[in-house]
């Protein structure tokens, strides 16, 4: 038989599809694995955080972590402010902690530092370690407000939310350099990177709220009802309008407005009064 070469169709290497669609199906497929992958690894992470007991978190996350470069803006920068006063602010909030931890609850450790900062802000790190700033005291008119924010710092300690933040945040970063590696478009790896963050602060979100949640029951077994619970908050919302004004989906806590309604829920129809602040605490207000 005689081979007879034939005329090869035009476009037989070229797609019918508009080269625009197949990319941002491409870039959409990458950001649902990306996202996928934030989940799997969210519960891979708080899987292998079951594994660590309160005990092994506290002595692994020292006191003397705090003297580290990332800590050292808030240790005690006085200024005008006498170094016993933060001490005995600090021997203080210890004593309420105490307080308001539960029986079931004593294997969590805390320790609490007092930081100059005008600011009012209150976190917690690995190893139960709560950072409160000198601020945060003009936003509370009495023990019970500052209570609901300690017991908030508290349960996410209980929740082991600042560990699984931790651990979320290393295999998530872990996952996307292994994933991009050098890439050769630097926009595109800032959005895969977007999309992790995304990711991470809905977490945070839902960790806000289990916290807000734990709090106030914690607020009620100690004083006998909610009282106060909401006075950081409202604070906060009359004070600073600037977290309210950004997208819901790119804060890292619920809106406070939302949070003050839940926490009236709580409050309302509830009876006893709130109990005063401590000069020692009334002396570093401002």
């Amino acid at each position: 038989m005689k081979y007879e070469a034939k005329v090869i169709p035009e476009g037989i290497n070229s797609s019918d599809e508009n080269p625009l669609k197949e990319l941002l199906l491409l870039i959409g497929g990458a950001f649902a694995v990306i996202a996928l992958l934030i989940v799997l690894l969210a519960y891979l992470s708080d899987f292998l955080i079951g594994f660590i007991s309160p005990e092994m978190e506290s002595n692994w996350f020292t006191p003397e972590l705090l003297d580290s470069a990332q800590f050292e803006t808030y240790q005690h920068e006085t200024g005008e402010l006498a170094e016993n006063q933060f001490e005995d602010a600090e021997l203080y909030l210890a004593r309420l902690i105490s307080l308001l931890k539960a029986k079931e609850k004593q294997a969590f450790k805390f320790t609490v530092t007092v930081y100059d900062d005008d600011l009012p802000n209150a976190f917690i790190i690995p190893g139960g370690h709560i950072f409160i700033s000198v601020a945060l005291f003009d936003a509370v008119n009495s023990e019970n407000g500052l209570a609901m924010v300690l017991a908030h710092e508290m349960a996410h300690q209980y929740e082991r939310h600042p560990i699984r933040t931790l651990g979320r945040g290393v295999l998530v970063s872990v996952a996307l350099s292994a994933i991009l590696g050098n890439v050769a478009s630097e926009w595109l790896g800032n959005l895969f990177i977007e999309t992790a963050t995304l990711g991470q602060l809905a977490f945070s979100r839902e960790q806000e709220r289990d916290a807000d949640r734990i709090a106030v029951e914690n607020l009620i077994a100690y004083y006998g009802h909610a009282l106060g619970a909401d006075e950081f908050f409202r604070h906060i919302n009359k004070n600073n309008k600037l977290s309210s004004s950004l997208p819901k989906f790119y804060q890292s806590h619920p809106g406070t407005e939302a949070r003050i309604q839940f926490l009236n829920q709580k409050i309302d129809n509830q009876k006893g009064q709130t109990t005063r602040l401590p000069k020692l605490i009334t002396d570093l207000q401002r």
